[in-house]
Order: structure tokens, then sequence, then C-alpha cells
């Protein structure tokens, strides 16, 4: 709170007495508020309201609150005066009164509807629908104005019409008369109106589904958002005008009844043929709606299979947007859904033009989340073989690691990618095995059956990224099982430095006691340089326990030993270990202490040994 702001309420721009001491009321006729009837055309037409609040014509605005009695006597016969300035100041004063003292002076108001000052007729109609259904009695009066010569007061009364509810429903199709109008904003205010008065303008729904080809992209708008209040049943009744926009040249109008037709949904679903039809449409943007509208009024699984295959064969279309709606499309299938359009997929895998596979296996990485285990046996049969190439496996498994993140996923689906993925592990692609490998270290699924296994047995894979790869996803430690133990075990004897790191971080992870042996201090320097099988051991036992005395090893941590990194480093160059074993190793915390103390030193001497 600002406690430096006002800490007293500001005081009145009009200070004035109590009631009791009133100065009396000038007359109306004085040449001092008759003379604002002939001000020079240059001075505003009203004038300022503060202006006339000092002329005692009205009262004060404190007063106001103590309605009755006196004040409600003086507003009435302010809204009788002769004066013009002074009826449509009344009006003004009583819209910003509370809504029991504007109830009281609502007659009075009405009564202003047919005076024959045009400002003070715009004044009343307005004050009129700000009280909205209360002013329903008034309805008619209003209406009337619906016909005058004077398109500002045709708008104001549209407004107020529109605030009425059933009162104003009632006037529905004379609002309507207005949207012939050539001017777009009296048409905007219009359709609003209609919107306003919701499923009391019903009967008013043909005009409002007209305005959504109007050449003004306000009153276009303003029709969609006035046909969508009006509520089911008009809608529903002017569906087939919905779909006509679809094929029109504008893309603008094409989107109004696209936007419309999705937000229906499955309540569009009687016409859904209709729509079905544009799918053979020559035009790429009228085959764009007419898909995306198609996935919007499936979205309750009702739409047919006959449906669904052909927009599945737009998988083949030759425009791209077209062929990605599909593919968005397809996300909203369920089970069934999957199942029937499986073979049309896996088809399109093996086809001759390389967009058409990609969006091919964007839609197999989510229909696999769908299907049953015998579907996927199936499916991954086929993307072993040579029918299918390595690129478009790789394209499926790529989405796979986003979706598999995804909270909302089920276990039954995270269990069903994780068998999808395994059993492409044998794939004679690297990049396919290694990307498999990287899915499966974001499934929380290696407990299933079998997964396991396929992962241990990448572990005895050619390639070395494979083998890192495969060390990561077997890092779950629940699902670590004594058999694939011993092959990590194997590989911290591995000819690759990044395979050794990885296996022995993983078994130091799930604390077996193999990795002590990796990161312990106590291996004497000796035993490396004669037993062959330990060399890549590990470079942590090297250097701990290396020419060094245990007891100087402290002395590695304090920042001016840098010279007693030198003889460390040459014996690390003398073993024979790659230069970027170094930096692999700086898992140990000891070693992390000698690069920072002199790293140029390091990177010369061990490049140079």
């Amino acid at each position: 709170h600002h406690h430096h702001h006002h800490p007293h309420p500001p005081p009145l721009t009009n200070p004035r007495s109590p009631r009791s001491a009133l100065p009396p009321m000038p007359s109306l006729t004085s040449t001092a508020s008759g003379s604002l009837r002939h001000t020079p055309q240059d001075l505003p037409r009203r004038p300022p309201l503060d202006n006339l609040l000092s002329t005692d014509l009205l009262p004060p605005r404190g007063a106001v609150v103590q309605s009755g009695g006196f004040m409600a006597q003086k507003t009435d016969k302010m809204l009788r005066a002769d004066d013009a300035d002074a009826r449509w100041a009344a009006v003004e004063h009583l819209k910003a009164t509370r809504e029991d003292t504007q109830a009281e002076h609502a007659d009075s108001v009405a009564q202003l509807l047919k005076d024959d000052d045009e400002l003070v007729q715009w004044n009343a109609a307005e004050m009129l629908g700000n009280m909205g259904e209360v002013a329903g009695g008034y309805a008619g009066d209003l209406a009337a104005l619906l016909s005058h010569t004077n398109k500002d007061l045709r708008k104001v009364a549209a407004k107020a019409l529109g605030r009425m509810g059933p009162a104003g429903g009632q006037f529905a199709e004379q609002i309507a008369g207005l949207l012939t109008s050539d001017d777009a904003s009296m048409r905007v205010t219009a359709v609003q109106a209609l919107g306003h008065l919701g499923p009391f303008a019903s009967p008013a729904a043909p005009h409002v589904a007209q305005c959504l080809s109007d050449n003004d992209h306000h009153v276009r708008y303003a029709a969609l958002e006035s046909l969508w209040n009006l509520g089911p049943e008009a809608l529903i009744s002017q569906i087939p005008a919905m779909i006509s926009l679809l094929s029109h040249t504008d893309s603008q109008i094409r989107w109004v009844g696209m936007e419309l037709l999705k937000r229906m949904g499955p309540g569009a679903e009687s016409e859904a043929e209709r729509v079905a039809q544009l799918l053979d449409s020559d035009d790429a943007d009228v085959r764009l709606a007419a898909v995306e509208v198609l996935a919007a009024i499936g979205q309750g699984g009702g739409t047919n299979q006959q449906h669904i295959r052909r927009i599945t064969a737009l998988l083949q279309d030759s425009n791209t947007k077209v062929r990605w709606a599909v593919v968005k499309a397809t996300k909203s299938w369920d089970g069934g859904q999957c199942k029937a359009h499986l073979e049309d997929v896996v088809q399109l895998l093996g086809h001759e033009e390389p967009p058409v596979r990609r969006v091919a296996a964007e839609v197999m990485s989510w229909i696999v989340l769908h299907l049953g285990m015998t579907d996927i046996k199936a499916i991954t049969n086929v993307l072993l073989t040579d029918k299918v190439q390595g690129e478009t496996v790789r394209n499926i498994l790529e989405p796979l690691k986003k979706t598999v993140q995804m909270p909302n996923l089920s276990t039954q689906q995270s269990n069903l990618a994780a068998k999808f993925t395994a059993a492409l592990l044998p794939h004679p692609d690297v990049n396919v095995r290694q990307l498999g490998l990287e899915v499966l270290c974001r499934v929380a699924a290696v407990a299933v059956a079998g997964v396991g296994d396929a992962i241990a047995a990448c572990l005895r894979d050619p390639d070395a990224r494979v083998r890192t790869a495969a060390v990561s996803a077997l890092e779950q430690p629940a699902s670590v099982e004594k058999r694939h133990m011993e092959v990590l075990k194997t590989l911290m004897n591995d000819q690759d430095t990044v395979v050794r790191c990885a296996a022995a971080n993983s078994l130091r992870r799930i604390q077996h006691p193999a990795s002590d042996r990796y990161f312990s201090s106590h291996h004497s320097y000796s035993s490396h340089s004669h037993n062959n099988h330990h060399y890549g051991s590990s470079i942590g036992s090297t250097f701990m326990g290396s020419g060094i005395g245990s007891s100087k090893r402290s002395a590695l941590s304090s920042p001016s030993s840098g010279t007693l990194a030198l003889p460390l480093v040459a014996q690390v160059a003398m073993a024979g270990l790659e230069p970027h074993t170094l930096y692999c190793s700086i898992l140990s915390p000891n070693l992390q202490v000698l690069v920072l103390v002199d790293r140029h030193l390091v990177n010369k001497y061990v490049c140079q040994g």
C-alpha cells in the first residue's frame, strides 16, 4: 500500500454547503442558461458537466445519494426543463447515480426518447441501455428509434436493445434490418447487439450468418462471435452456410467458417459428409480447411472410418501444409481408428517421395502408443527389413523421444513405446540403434520384460557411441539385473575411453563394488604397467596412486602447487593413455583439482607426450 498517496480524500472540486443552505434555484429561462443554446460553432455542442453543476441547475453530487423527496422532485423537474442542455445534463447526471435512483426516473427518461433534441434522445437511449433488463419495458420506445434518420440514434438504440434480454429479443428482426446498412460500423453494432441478446435473437441467425462473408473484417469477426453466442440451435441451422465459406476464395473468410466449425467440434457431426466432399477440391487451401474441420468434428471419436481413410490418403498430398494438417488430425484418433489405418501408414513408410515418408513416420510414432503388442511386433518386423530406410525409422523414433516424456502418458503407453523401441535395437543402421537407446533412456519402463536384455545386447555393439548409449539406458537402478552387471564390468576394460568412463560411472551410481576399483586411490602405479588387462580400468587410480606419496596428495588442492602437477602429468603421458582421457576422467574429485591448478601446463604436457 502506498501510504504517501492522499491520506485524506482530495476535497471535492465543487464544495457546497449542506442541503439546508442550498441557494434558491435560478429560473430556467434566465439568459445565462438560455444563451447556451446559441454558442458559436467552434465551441462544443454541450458544455462540460462541471460547469453545469456549478450553475446550481443540478443537485450537488454528494446530495444525490440522499435520494427521494426533495432530490427526486428536483431531478424530475430538470428532466422536464425547457432547456435542452439542462435535460441532457440531467440524464448525464442520472447515469452516475445508483440503480434504484435511475429506476425511479426511468419513466421520465423514456419520455426523452421522443425529445426534439437528438442529443437528449441519444443520452436517454444510452442510459436505458445501461440499465439493462430492468428497463425492458421501454424496449418498444427504443425500437422506434431504429428507423430514425439519424445514424447515431439508430446505433445507440440497437446497442441498448442488445442489453435488454428477452424484451430486446422481440425486436431482433428490426435490429437485423440495420445489417443492410452501407456503413460497416453500423453493421458491427447491429451484429454485436444480436450477439448480446444470445438465444433471444436466434430467429435472426440467418442474417448474422450472412455477415460471416462481409467484406469488412470487423463485421466478419463480430458475426463469428455473435453467431457463437446465439446458441447451439441457431448454430446447427447455419452449418451449411459455414461449410460454403470453406471453399471461399478469400482466405480470411475461409478462416471464419473454419473457426466456427472447429469450435462446434462433434456438434457439427451431422454435416461431416458435406465437409468430407471438400477433401477432393483442386484448391490446397480448401483441402486444408476440410482436414482441420474434420479433425475437430472427429474428436468425439465420431468421424466414420470412410472419412479417416480419405484423410489418411492426403498424407501423399502435394501440399506441405495439407500433409502436416493430416499429421495433426491423426493425433485425435483413438485405438480403434489407429488400428484400422495401420496398414495404410505402414505402406506409406516405403513411399518413393521423401516428404511422404517423413509425415508417415510422424504419424507412426503416434499410432504406436495406441496399439496392441501383436501389432507392434508386426510393425517392427517390417521396419527391420530393407523395405523401410534407416532415415525413416529415425524419423519415427525422434518424435517418440519427446512424446515419452509427456506427463499425461499412461503406463501402458510408455511400456508400448519401450517394447517398440527395444525391438528396433538390432537395426543395421548405427544411428537408429543409438537413437533407440536415447529413447529408452527417457522411458521409465526398462523393467518391461525383454527390454533390459535388448539394451544389454547393445553393450557389445561394435560402435562405441552405441555402447555408451546402452550404458546410459541401463542406468535405472531398479532394472539392472545381475547378468547385465557382468557385461558392464567387462566394459571397464573397453578400448574406448568414453565407454570406460560411462561404465564405471554407471556401476558407481548403482554402488557396485567394481566401481570402487575404478575410482580407488590405492592401486599402485606399477600394477597398471604390468597387467595389461587392467589398462583401461582407471585413470583415477593411475593418478592417485602415482609417484607422489599419499601424504602429499592433499598438497594438490593448494593453488600454489602447479609444480607438483608436472611429474604427475608426465607420468600420465608415459603411461601411454590417450590425451583426452584426462578430461573424461574429471569425474574423480581429486582430478578436478589438478586440471584447475594449471590447465595450460596439462594441455602442453599431455599433447607433447
